[in-house]
């Protein structure tokens, strides 16, 4: 809970995420300590003399006991104001006879029982964490229900789907993904299975349509290395037997698979992994072509996708135009986001890798890929309007015209203020983490629109598999981190984070006093923005409904109004491996009576930009201090 005299528990001590792990193997822990504590003190140098309004802060919950410390691979917001953290086998690597070993045995349930609930409104003497159970390990028919590296979303009810994970990690790093579906049960804290997909999907994205269903793009098949063509649709209305049905866009003319990239015949575009994926207001599908590796490095195109409506249990129609060229040849692992200071919807792809599908291999003295490269570039994919179609804008260096303001493994985080927040990331995809968050404030004279401002640095290093959420009191939760594989042991559980991985991709222990950022990142922090610094008493939502229809007129009671003010519409996120495909702001039509206290609003019209489910509803004063939300249902039976 975030209040303005609440100043004793931000400025802590840099909070060692392993610190008192008696279960670790160490290797130089106190000298790799210090060198850990001495560059995030170098990162954050002088930020102490500056105001919270100016840059922020940041709160740091204690650490829970060992059992229940866990990264955040996957992590999504609940209508309950809670954060769902799965990491199902979390990327790991097991040790046997003193020897580490390719992957973990993701049929044992040990192994992938890594799931938890945290509460940003626990007291600060708690850590806010509550262990809970994973689905059950193997299925009926003996295959993984491992949730690491799956696609996840919310339905239109705020229980969360989740499609595929990892099906095994052998041979070496040849992952596959599994067919089950489970959906998250965020009332009773349970698993349900949904039954099963027709492909594996490893590293999916998973889109909301209008009608309530999800759309299932990408990811590793269940028996091959390569890419599914099969595009799945989940239809919650529909009994388990026939919720699924598919599409196999593979030979589909105009699509990621029959494109050409350049004027050879034979150069066939192909879907990324983890595709940045967005509805348009038209219902159709833009595809930007970036997303996590696995795609044609030279691609610069994008893609239209048009999906025709229910017909009960037979798939739907689907066909491809192509988009506009890009500027830029597609990355992974930058991060995407719709402007929300567009009103025609502009997708904006930051930052990112390119020039190679392999980002383990790029780094300090790393350079078995030399044609690997980390931006600092904006691409604005600007959305038509009457006079226009579709056009590409780009904004070289904008996150800063340093190199070490390249960044990859980043996150957007759309605030209420229309703001958007950049952070985690690094330079390179495992090495040198960047821990300034940089807000970004409209602003048309700006190149990219855009006016930034770097913010107090936070004390983790966040690299691969790290998350970052808006959450309904204004803050930003931010957590995770990956920069190597743990090893496991599977006699005990114990997990060693001290590890190393050289030039060759052999994973080893490191050596006593040398410096490794430790391989998971199990302390949570939580960032608050300097709109909740602002002079002035905060705006007070004291009544809402819980739900609302499109289109529909409702009324709030808001205390501490003012005339000039905004009403805010956020969709719960849902993030993992770089972008949040769950949030998306919609700014509100309403009118207000001062002297009663009364807000009648208009709830949004398109449910292509605004699918049924959860959002969290803000109200702005004019000095642009938002209330805390209240969670408002929109459309859905």
């Amino acid at each position: 809970m975030v209040t303005e005299k609440r100043m004793n528990t931000r400025k802590q001590p840099f909070p060692f995420f392993y610190k008192n792990l008696s279960w670790i193997v160490v290797f130089g822990l106190l000298s790799c300590m210090e060198v850990i504590a001495f560059q995030a003190s170098d990162a954050v140098e002088g930020d102490d003399s500056l105001e919270e309004q100016e840059k922020g802060a940041w709160y740091t919950p204690p650490l829970p006991s060992l059992g229940d410390r866990m990264q955040a691979v996957h992590s999504v917001l609940l209508p309950n104001g809670k954060v769902l953290m799965v990491n199902g086998s979390s990327n790991r690597n097991r040790i046997e006879n003193n020897e580490i070993l390719d992957g973990v045995d993701v049929t044992d349930y040990a192994t992938v029982n890594n799931t938890a609930i945290f509460d940003p409104e626990a007291p600060p003497a708690s850590p806010g964490i509550t262990r809970i159970g994973s689905p059950n390990n193997p299925d009926e028919a003996g295959e993984s229900t491992d949730l690491f590296c799956s696609g996840h979303i919310h339905l239109w009810n705020g229980n969360v789907l989740f499609v595929s994970g990892t099906r095994f990690y052998y041979p070496p790093e040849s992952f596959r993904g599994h067919k089950n579906a489970v959906v998250f049960d965020w009332k009773n804290l349970s698993w349900q299975s949904v039954g099963k997909t027709i492909d594996g999907h490893w590293y999916p994205t998973l889109v909301p349509l209008s009608d309530g269903r999800i759309a299932v793009f990408s990811g590793f098949s269940d028996d091959a290395p390569a890419n599914s063509p099969l595009v799945e649709f989940y239809d919650p209305k529909q009994s388990t037997e026939e919720a699924w049905t598919a599409v196999n866009i593979a030979t589909l003319p105009d699509g990621p698979f029959t494109s050409t990239i350049s004027t050879d015949p034979t150069d066939i575009d192909m879907l990324q992994f983890y595709p940045r994926i967005f509805p348009l207001s038209d219902g159709r599908l833009f595809i930007t072509g970036d997303g996590a590796g696995v795609a044609n490095v030279e691609s610069q195109n994008t893609y239209f996708m048009s999906v025709s409506s229910a017909n009960g249990d037979q798939p739907p129609v689907v066909s491809f135009s192509p988009g506009p060229k890009r500027i830029a040849k597609n990355k992974q692992y930058g991060t995407a986001v719709v402007d929300p200071n567009s009103p025609n919807g502009d997708i904006l792809l930051i930052g990112g890798m390119g020039g190679t599908n392999n980002a383990i291999n790029h780094g300090p003295g790393m350079f078995a890929v030399p044609s690997a490269y980390v931006t600092g570039n904006l691409e604005r994919l600007r959305a038509p309007t009457a006079q226009s179609d579709w056009s590409v804008e780009l904004t070289k260096q904008f996150l800063g015209d340093q190199p070490e303001d390249v960044r990859t493994m980043h996150l957007a985080v759309i605030l209420p203020t229309k703001q958007i927040l950049v952070m985690n990331g690094g330079n390179y995809a495992f090495h040198r983490p960047v821990y300034h968050p940089l807000l970004l404030t409209p602003d048309p004279s700006s190149l990219g629109g855009y006016r930034m401002k770097r913010m107090k640095s936070a004390n983790q290093p966040r690299l691969y598999h790290s998350a970052a959420l808006l959450l309904p009191d204004g803050r930003v939760f931010t957590a995770g981190g990956n920069a190597n594989r743990a090893v496991r042991n599977p006699n005990d559980g114990a997990v060693t984070l001290l590890v190393k991985r050289t030039p060759q991709g052999i994973f080893q222990f490191a050596e006593k006093g040398e410096y490794v950022i430790p391989a998971e990142n199990w302390q949570i922090e939580i960032y608050e923005p300097p709109y909740l610094f602002i002079p002035g008493p905060r705006p007070e939502i004291t009544q809402a409904p819980e739900s609302v229809n499109y289109g529909e007129s409702a009324a709030l009671t808001v205390n501490n109004m003012t005339i000039d003010a905004s009403l805010i519409m956020i969709k719960l996120g849902s993030v993992t491996h770089g972008w949040d495909n769950g949030q998306r702001l919609t700014d509100l039509r309403f009118s207000q009576d001062l002297n009663r206290g009364e807000v009648t609003f208009t709830s949004p019209t398109n449910a292509n930009v605004n699918p049924p489910g959860y959002y969290m509803l803000f109200y702005l004063n004019g000095s642009g201090k938002p209330s805390r939300a209240a969670m408002v249902r929109l459309g859905g039976t």
